[in-house]
Order: structure tokens, then sequence, then C-alpha cells
């Protein structure tokens, strides 16, 4: 995977390995506009470490919270008694 980020706008996009976009972000996903490169390659960076790392923060909605922890996962429960468990 690879990203680009438009000096100008700012604007992040992501592309797979077979160059095919499969993410464009033209700001914080709260809709506040970035206010650096940095930081829009800040949050690019957590995305794409938080794809291969299933234990890092995700990235997160705005500035003030530019990771968020990365949710629990959810095991399924115990099948029941009687129940068909196939």
């Amino acid at each position: 995977m690879r990203y680009e980020i438009n000096e100008t706008t700012k604007e992040v996009r992501v592309y797979d390995s077979l160059d095919e976009e499969i993410l464009y972000q033209p700001q914080w996903p709260d809709g506040t506009e970035w206010s650096s490169y940095e930081e829009a390659e800040a949050w690019v960076t957590q995305y794409l470490i938080s794809r291969s790392d299933k234990l890092a923060d995700i990235p997160g909605p705005s500035p003030e919270n530019p990771t968020l922890p990365r949710p629990a996962a959810v095991e399924p429960p115990p099948p029941q008694p009687g129940s068909d468990s196939n």
C-alpha cells in the first residue's frame, strides 16, 4: 500500500498493491480541515499501521481525538444446549 497527500489541499489518497484507490480522505472524518500536511500524514500513517497491526490504535475522527483505542474483538457466545452449532 502507498499513500499520496496533495500538498495544496492536503487531500489523502491511499492505494492498494494494484494501485487502485481504496481511500480518499479530504479532511478529518468529522469534517474538520487538515491544519497541515504533517497532520494529514500522521492520520494516514496511523490508518496504515492499524490495517497491518490488529492491536494498534485506529485513526481518530478529529484533531481533538487523533487516535482511538481499537475496540475489543467480540467473541461469539458459546452454543446453547440443544442448539445446532453447525
